[in-house]
This record gives C-alpha cells, structure tokens and sequence, in this order.
C-alpha cells in the first residue's frame, strides 16, 4: 500500500519504518508529522491569567531560543485562545504568535522566552533609577550655596515660585 500526504512538506516526525505493518482501525493514528512550510512557524505561548489582560491580538513580541542565544527575533500575537490549562493551581492561557523564518534559524520544537511589548514611548527622557534617589549631603549643598551667584539652584527656583504666587495674589486683589 503506498500512503500519501494530504499536503507538501517537509515531514518533521516519522512513526513508522518502510515494511511495517499497519492495521487500518476507525481511529486514525500519526504515521508521520508533516510541517508544510518552515518559513512560517507559530509559537504556542504559555501566558498567565494575571498577564493576559494585557495581550491582544496583532501585539507585537520578540523572543529568543537557546540555540541562537544572541539573535533577537520578533513575532505578531495572531490569537489568544479562551481555552484554559491549571497547572500547580496557576491558570494559564495559550496565545498563539506568527513568526517568519526565512533564513530557516527556527526549527519545530525549540523552546522560546518570549517578551510581549505591552507599550513603547519614543523621543523621551530617560534617567538612570539611581539618579531619583539621589539625596545631596549638607556638604554638597554648602558648597552649591557657596558659588558665585547667591544661594544655589534649587532657592532661586523657590524664590522665582514665591514671587510669583506674590505677583497673581496682588493681581487677584488678594
């Protein structure tokens, strides 16, 4: 008997051996496991209950394998299935990810970590989280006071805020 493919493709698992006899029953095993094209894949994402309030559909991700530490690749959210799994009483639902692969780096089977981008913001200012702890020592604020100049920074700024509470109050008739 000779057992043909539904589709073209590159078969991916093979059940069976050539001469191996195989019983016909009304439950269809997997005799082979066919992919049709490697150069779209899907990544199958584990995601948390208290974490999926944040994706949606058309989100974009990057990801990583073990077997290209280096590469960052990217992916698009194409579903969010509504089917749940408990595990060790943590909820978890299946967000499926569209992924090219052109240049065949991604094989069936690897593992990804992935990073869902729930936000982005460009041309802004960023600052280093230690510099908004930053508390100035008594020493470090003498010797500001201490220039040519006056009282520092920072007083001028409250005295140019005073004057002009001053100003609006008089305005005011207050």
């Amino acid at each position: 008997t000779e057992i043909f493919a539904p589709i073209d493709g590159i078969v991916v698992e093979r059940n069976v051996d050539v001469g191996q006899t195989v019983a016909a029953n009304l439950s269809a095993p997997q005799h082979f496991l066919i992919a049709k094209d490697l150069s779209r894949m899907q990544i199958l994402a584990s995601v948390a209950e208290s974490d999926i309030g944040s994706i949606r559909e058309e989100q974009p991700v990057t990801f990583t394998v073990q077997a290209w530490p280096s590469d960052t690749f990217t992916g698009t959210v194409k579903k969010v299935r509504l089917q749940s799994t408990t595990t060790d009483n943590i909820v978890s639902y299946t967000v499926v990810i569209e992924v090219a692969n052109p240049d065949g780096k991604l094989l069936p089977g690897m593992t990804a970590s992935v990073d869902f981008i729930t936000g982005d913001a460009r041309n802004v200012l960023t600052v280093p989280n230690a510099a908004l702890r930053f508390r100035p020592t008594e020493a470090m604020i003498a010797s500001v006071r201490a220039q040519p100049g006056g009282a520092g920074l920072g007083v001028h700024v409250l005295d140019r805020a005073a004057r002009r509470r001053e100003l609006v109050g008089a305005h005011r008739g207050i």
